[in-house]
């Protein structure tokens, strides 16, 4: 329900004066409480964004091995359902896969008896003398990263072939280099970041200086990589895995493991830049405080003079909110000091809370920790804290701004923010009109969901008739009728056209 205002009281100087400071000693530390959830959330955005860097970067290095583990997958499975002579399946997979060096088959000795090369690759070690004894024990072998010869990053990936092929194993080796080039040339253009990736010995096998790699580099005296290297996803929020880069820089940084190789990617960046925006929130922060207490002492100066013009605004209010009470979207209304002037019944009821709970307490960003039911108000105060919220869009032909906000109890609301001015066009506060649009966000979820499944489900029969269309024209092309043909091409055609 809304705050009724049935009458303007007068005080005296000295009443006027206690709740001025009163007032100040608010301010203070009202204050003191936001600045310091503040100056953690900075903190936490800072890692936030090591750590989205470092995940991309991981989920690039992923999709890239598991891409090419799965082409020596496919090539194998050719081979062992004799569509195709097995020299003919390298060959082919060699020359449309430029990431592999070489590609091999293997007779049952464990010996490479057909080995073709898409560059020139100095010998570089490849099969490790553990990959035939793996792949007659497991069927699949992924080995550790090695350097060959040149210095460029290798893998190797094996799989087991069917005896009545011939042969007994198809390896194929993968070169990192380029794809690692790739990579840091994009993560360049973030110039307060360092992006490395370490091996599973502690190895730097890509930097952003590649001179470090070319130097073999070890940084597994670090405690960050250390634990890294075990599993776990770290960073130096933890005092004790702080550490001082190459360059003599303390650093804050984030370490993730990549499942599949065992590898670790780490972002760093100097703590001077992270920590800049703290400084910037703690000068805000005084300016922030002499302003309200200038304000404050203002207010008392002028308070006397401005009872004819309270009496008047307490009479528009109650008349508002008559008009808000009823209104079927909610309103909530609150002023400079964060606290709830106007809350009509259908905000009650989206953000399950009455006025009478909040009406005397200032809403701060950590208020909802002594007090859960106001998570929903604190998130719509400060979008930031909100599991999800979309940046302000100005309304054409207004003054007032929309966004959408997705809060802890999935509410989804569209939020209509204006300011509140008085007479003299001064900003005492800010109305939040919450439409619910949680039922369409719902539909729309649901249909993109769908979209995306139906053509995930489609991509992948599409893909297995092409193959099937190409090795029929392949294997039988010549004794197929020249109007056969025409029709074979144009399924060809048209189902390109569809996985397009």
């Amino acid at each position: 329900m809304l705050r009724k205002s049935k009458e303007c009281h007068i005080f005296n100087w000295f009443d006027v004066v206690a709740v001025g400071a009163l007032a100040i000693f608010l301010i203070i530390i009202a204050n003191i409480a936001w600045v310091l959830p503040i100056l953690d959330e900075v903190e936490k955005s800072a890692y936030n964004l090591l750590y989205t860097q470092a995940i991309n970067t991981v989920n690039q290095i992923s999709t890239f091995v598991e891409e090419d583990k799965k082409t020596i997958e496919n090539g194998a499975l050719l081979i062992n359902r004799g569509l195709r002579e097995p020299e003919d399946v390298v060959l082919r997979l060699l020359r449309e896969n430029r990431s592999f060096d070489a590609m091999l088959l293997l007779d049952e000795e464990g010996k490479a008896v057909f080995v073709r090369q898409n560059r020139f690759v100095v010998e570089s070690g490849i099969l490790n003398e553990d990959l035939f004894p793996t792949v007659q024990k497991e069927g699949t072998y992924l080995s550790d990263l090695v350097l060959n010869k040149i210095n460029q990053p290798t893998l190797e990936v094996a799989i087991g072939l069917q005896e009545e092929t011939g042969f007994t194993v198809f390896v194929g080796q993968i070169n990192l280099k380029f794809f690692l080039d790739a990579i840091f040339e994009d993560v360049r253009f973030i110039k307060e970041n360092t992006t490395y990736i370490v091996d599973n010995s502690g190895y730097l096998i890509g930097h952003t200086d590649w001179q470090l790699v070319a130097a073999k580099t070890n940084v597994s005296d670090r405690k960050l990589v250390q634990l890294a290297l075990k599993g776990q996803e770290v960073n130096t929020r933890t005092e004790e895995l702080l550490y001082t880069n190459e360059n003599g820089l303390e650093v804050f940084a984030t370490a993730i493991p990549i499942e599949l190789t065992g590898w670790v990617v780490v972002v760093e960046t100097p703590d001077d830049p992270a920590l800049a925006a703290t400084r910037r929130t703690l000068i805000v922060a005084g300016f922030a405080v002499g302003f309200q207490i200038f304000l404050i002492l203002l207010l008392i100066w002028a308070y006397f003079y401005l009872t004819k013009a309270a009496r008047s605004l307490y009479q528009e209010r109650n008349e508002r909110e008559i008009l808000v009470d009823n209104l079927l979207d909610g309103v909530v209304e609150y002023d400079s000091d964060m606290r709830i002037l106007v809350m009509n019944p259908k905000a009650e009821e989206l953000l399950k809370i009455t006025f009478e709970e909040i009406s005397d307490i200032a809403i701060l960003p950590n208020v909802y920790k002594t007090n859960p039911r106001l998570r929903s108000l604190v998130e719509i105060m400060y979008p930031i804290t909100a599991p999800s919220a979309t940046a302000p869009e100005n309304i054409p032909g207004t003054k007032a701004q929309k966004m959408r906000i997705v809060t802890s109890s999935r509410l989804t609301l569209e939020v209509t923010v204006t300011r509140v001015l008085d007479r003299e066009g001064e900003v005492v506060g800010f109305l939040k009109i919450l439409h619910d649009i949680t039922r369409e966000a719902l539909l729309e979820e649901m249909k993109s969901n769908f979209v995306s499944i139906a053509a995930h489900q489609l991509r992948t029969p599409l893909s297995a008739v092409k193959w099937a269309i190409t090795v029929f024209l392949e294997e039988r092309g010549a004794k197929i009728s020249k109007a056969n043909k025409h029709l074979i091409d144009i399924a060809y055609e048209s189902n390109e056209r569809m996985i397009t």
